[in-house]
């Protein structure tokens, strides 16, 4: 659960953070009044886009006949693939 229940607002923001890419999220609003009185919204959903990332520079940096090492940024830096 997000949010203060203890605070009575008429409007209300909550901030998501490390959402994965390409997901499915559920959420539901709940309220309540000063005097107890409870509701909750139907399930709602949403789906975050597809992150899409494209390979800046390419570096080839050693080669043997057992073992190669490659370099490369891609324009999303937090994504690392080995």
């Amino acid at each position: 659960m997000i949010g203060d229940s203890e605070t009575y607002v008429t409007a209300h923001t909550v901030n998501l953070v490390n959402l994965y890419p390409n997901t499915t999220y559920h959420y539901q609003i709940r309220s309540k009044t000063p005097v107890s009185q409870s509701t909750s919204s139907t399930d709602f959903t949403f789906t975050t886009p597809l992150k899409v990332f494209e390979i800046e520079n390419y570096a080839v940096e050693y080669v043997s006949d057992q073992q190669a090492i490659f370099r490369w940024t891609t324009t999303t830096p937090e994504i690392m693939y080995w």
